[in-house]
């Protein structure tokens, strides 16, 4: 447990590449790698302008969102990959993180797959000083027709 709120803790240096939604779409490449040592891995030069792992093995991607709120609010959050709404392949798996303005306490979704406009959590809390992020592991090359991660949002 202790690892995992110095690993959370460690998203909180994120927040400054947050970027204001309203609930629109966000491109999935505006997210980063969640280990530095990944970077090299997403490749955000795709024809659908969708992040993909270019590496053989599984790659977490953090795409960090600023929620425009003035109060606690609940939000959905979904996400979309570049499988549309084909069932062959390996998709990406997303969940939520919540994070308090001092990354001291935090809330996780479950884990989806997502495909074309997944629900990913339908009624999250998130106060106006918390950071929300979607984690989201994309498929390696080790897997076959591995999706991208297309967009994400909340509305």
């Amino acid at each position: 447990m202790q690892r995992i709120l110095a690993t959370l803790g460690t998203m909180a240096a994120v927040v400054g590449l947050a970027y204001q939604a309203d609930g629109a779409t966000l491109g999935a490449i505006g997210g980063r790698a969640w280990n530095d040592s990944d970077t090299d891995c997403f490749d955000t030069s795709s024809y659908s302008s969708a992040v993909t792992n270019v590496c053989s093995g599984d790659k977490s991607y953090l795409v960090p969102v600023q929620i425009p709120s003035n109060s606690a609010t609940d939000y959905e959050f979904l996400a979309t990959s570049t499988a549309g709404n084909t069932s062959i392949g390996v998709l990406p798996k997303c969940r939520v993180v919540v994070l308090d303005r001092d990354a001291l306490s935090y809330e996780l979704s479950s884990s989806v797959n997502v495909g074309d406009n997944t629900t990913i959590d339908s009624s999250m809390r998130v106060h106006f000083t918390d950071t929300a992020h979607f984690d989201c592991v994309l498929p390696g090359t080790n897997q076959p027709f591995g999706h991208g991660l297309a967009s994400v949002r909340f509305k």
